[in-house]
């Protein structure tokens, strides 16, 4: 759909780079390159359809928030894995649980998928094998990502997978968690609600 450029937005601040060029500060409109998002395309390259845009822009969001108080890519250093896995489980029980202290669900997909990047990286050797902390983690075995079914209730799915992935500690598992996690954030319309027009 061509949509008529009538002006470009301009927050009245401005970044200076040290080769003199300078750009409208980016400050809260996500820092998508943080987000792995060759795991979130991956994940729903047979589902188009159900792209999580809106999540993954709040992600993005999520991303630069840890940013400013971590620093870059903190977490890519190497996180046990387990830690992740506990966090997000946390956060989502506080989502369901409607505690609205701060965005749970975002926070719940954040460290899925900081886990699931931290297998792989173990995985291909990047980072040591012994931050793979939870019980009999084991390669994914899907070859084209996994199939949503957008008539289920997404927030039952996630927990099914999540206890799935503990029993059997399959990564598909906690990547078809994860997917359901980021249907379930695109359509909620509250978390980073005030900031979505950014």
């Amino acid at each position: 759909m061509y949509q008529k450029q009538t002006q470009i937005k301009d927050s009245g601040s401005r970044s200076e780079f040290e080769t003199g060029a300078v750009r409208d500060i980016q400050e809260k409109k996500g820092r998508f390159d943080l987000v792995p998002l060759t795991i979130i395309n991956y994940i729903f390259s047979n589902q188009i359809e159900l792209y999580p845009y809106r999540a993954t822009w709040k992600l993005a969001k999520h991303f630069e928030a840890g940013s400013k108080k971590y620093g870059d890519r903190n977490w890519e250093k190497g996180i046990p894995t387990h830690c992740f896995f506990n966090s997000a489980v946390r956060h989502f029980y506080k989502y369901m649980l409607a505690i609205q202290d701060e965005p749970h669900l975002t926070a719940c997909a954040w460290n899925l998928v900081c886990l699931i990047w931290t297998t792989d990286q173990c995985y291909m050797d990047k980072l040591p094998r012994d931050l793979l902390t939870l019980p009999h983690q084991k390669l994914s075995e899907l070859e084209n990502g996994p199939i949503f079914n957008a008539g289920v209730e997404y927030k039952k799915c996630v927990l099914k997978y999540l206890a799935t992935f503990l029993e059997q500690g399959y990564i598909d598992d906690l990547e078809i968690a994860f997917g359901y996690c980021m249907l379930l954030l695109d359509v909620d319309t509250k978390e980073y609600e005030e900031s979505d027009e950014s």
